[in-house]
């Protein structure tokens, strides 16, 4: 079974998409963006390559997650 959410996209991937910020990790730096839906897209500035998630992936790690439970993971 696969567990991952997304999709990866080859860096020649066009999205009509607007500017969020960046985030920073050693030896790379990520564009954050969301699309014209909305949903976040992420742009790896060491590969080019381009991460796309979908509202109803993100719903479903939520649940999963334990969102309409009592001790859904809560801190």
């Amino acid at each position: 079974m696969n567990t991952a959410i997304g999709t990866i996209h080859s860096r020649d991937s066009a999205f009509l998409r607007m500017a969020c910020g960046d985030a920073k990790a050693p030896g790379v730096t990520y564009e954050l963006n969301t699309g014209i839906n909305g949903a976040p897209l992420i742009r790896s500035g060491k590969t080019g390559k381009w991460f796309s998630v979908s509202w109803e992936e993100l719903l479903r790690l939520a649940i999963d997650a334990g969102i309409d439970t009592s001790d859904g993971g809560a801190a």
